[in-house]
């Protein structure tokens, strides 16, 4: 119990689950809260990662299309 509620940041409160299955659906609650937490970060991330890769990719045409021998060509 003491590993789960330390893990999850919730604290320690003065009404806590006396029984052994409200520590479970406790420590269920809380770690699936985590889970979420974790979902919505690596979202946030990816589309953070898909702009910064967009990017990328804009200037690196803009290199390719300034040589010469490119220039001619179409995308």
């Amino acid at each position: 119990w003491w590993a789960v509620v330390t893990l999850s940041t919730t604290g320690y409160g003065d009404a806590i689950p006396q029984s052994f299955a409200g520590r479970v659906l406790s420590g269920a609650v809380m770690m699936s809260g985590i889970g979420i937490f974790a979902l919505w970060a690596g979202i946030l991330a990816t589309g953070f990662y898909q702009e910064v890769r967009r990017g990328d990719f804009v200037r690196n045409w803009q290199l390719v299309a300034a040589v010469p021998l490119f220039q001619k060509l179409g995308p």
